[in-house]
């Protein structure tokens, strides 16, 4: 806990370097509220070619994650406590087909940063497919 301030604080200028390195992409970005201070603890993506896109990170050996593939009013422990109604949660359905978190780690580089924004604006260019 000594080290967390300095590691949080590490995060949000990771995901300043993400924002201003993907903005111009077809991605939703975190957008936190000004009046809070966002740690960062992952830093997710969305996008209608989530799948594409991890594995076209894969192929250039960068980890990717699905940190929530299952929505929570599906998940057993929830299922008969959360209301879902009888056309069930058509927009968290969508939000979880479409969510990526990509690297995050108060250890990484800028440069290492650079690279992961370099290879996702190049899945982007490449329409998914490796050169």
């Amino acid at each position: 806990l000594k080290h967390l301030p300095e590691e949080n604080a590490r995060r949000g200028e990771i995901a300043r370097q993400y924002g201003q390195l993907l903005a111009p992409l077809d991605l939703a970005l975190p957008q936190p509220s000004i009046d809070i201070v966002h740690v960062f603890h992952q830093y997710v993506v969305k996008t209608s070619r989530r799948d594409g896109l991890q594995e076209f990170l894969a192929g250039r050996g960068i980890a990717t994650q699905v940190h929530y593939p299952m929505p929570v009013h599906r998940q057993p422990a929830y299922r008969q406590r959360l209301f879902s109604g009888r056309r069930g949660l058509p927009n968290t359905e969508s939000v979880a087909r479409q969510i990526l978190s990509l690297p995050m780690s108060p250890y990484l580089k800028r440069k290492d940063v650079a690279m992961i924004c370099s290879a996702v604006r190049e899945a982007f260019a490449n329409d998914f497919e490796p050169s």
